[in-house]
């Protein structure tokens, strides 16, 4: 069984569904949907979940086009300076340690702020593999 599924479950999804958030062959991500009841999306669903996938690459489009060549746009940034990564860093200490998503970041933030750390360093730390957790240890990882 995935170790995702767990704690996907407990949170009370029963079904996900996934759509390319694309221009042309160029992907630009991905419009990740989840719901409460398991089965299929109706007819009707499914196609608005394309359309609102090809509204966000305009949407996308549009942000980006008003940024200087080779520049990700401020709106684009802003969004981006969300740390993804230290939610991928929870994800992956879930796995590795068996611990809930909801531990796993509370472990996270205890090292952080233990060693004096940004978080989104040891996020970081713990995704390029450089840090890892021994599950028998309330706080501290390996040396």
């Amino acid at each position: 069984m995935d170790r995702l599924q767990p704690p996907a479950i407990a949170a009370g999804v029963r079904a996900v569904f996934g759509f390319p958030i694309r221009v042309g062959a160029a992907g630009l991500g991905a419009l990740n949907l989840y719901r409460t009841q398991p089965g299929w999306l109706s007819v009707e669903q499914h196609a608005d979940a394309l359309v609102l996938a090809d509204l966000t690459a305009e949407i996308i489009l549009l942000v980006q086009a008003g940024a200087p060549p080779g520049d990700l746009a401020t709106e684009l940034a802003a969004g981006a300076n969300f740390h993804w990564v230290i939610h991928q860093a929870a994800g992956m200490m879930s796995v590795q340690l068996d611990v809930t998503v909801e531990q796993a970041l509370v472990r996270l933030r205890a090292h952080a702020f233990r060693t004096g750390t940004p978080l989104a360093e040891v996020a970081r730390r713990v995704v390029g593999l450089r840090l890892r957790f021994d599950p028998h240890d309330a706080i501290d990882p390996n040396p």
